[in-house]
């Protein structure tokens, strides 16, 4: 079974230790350490992450989470707010158009928005 690799940005020592907690009593996923003194996009790189989690509304190093998923677009992006009330999830998502003609693209559309 393949690991879930995850990497934990700056955040509330206290948060960080509830969801280290969490996700350290799941036998498929672990969490990696960023190296000390790189920056986010590069600790991702080396840490092969396929999960960053971030406090708030902003990613570190001043990057937006729209950025950081164009660098790396296989990335999810779980982002906790109001100190860890809420959460939600970003990534980028491509979907092959499966018919490319007139009622395929209407199709797609559809499927776009529901």
């Amino acid at each position: 079974m393949k690991q879930i690799r995850i990497l934990i940005d700056a955040m509330p020592r206290l948060l960080r230790d509830i969801i280290e907690g969490a996700v350290n009593l799941q036998t498929d996923m672990q969490l990696i350490e960023a190296p000390a003194g790189c920056d986010l996009p590069e600790a991702i790189r080396a840490a092969a992450a396929d999960v960053v989690i971030v406090a708030d509304d902003a990613a570190g190093d001043g990057l937006s989470h729209e950025e950081l998923l164009l660098l790396n677009p296989e990335l999810k992006l779980l982002v906790v707010t109001g100190g860890g009330r809420g959460a939600h999830v970003l990534e980028f998502r491509r979907l092959p158009v499966e018919r490319v003609s007139p009622g395929g693209l209407v199709d797609a559309i559809r499927a776009a928005v529901a």
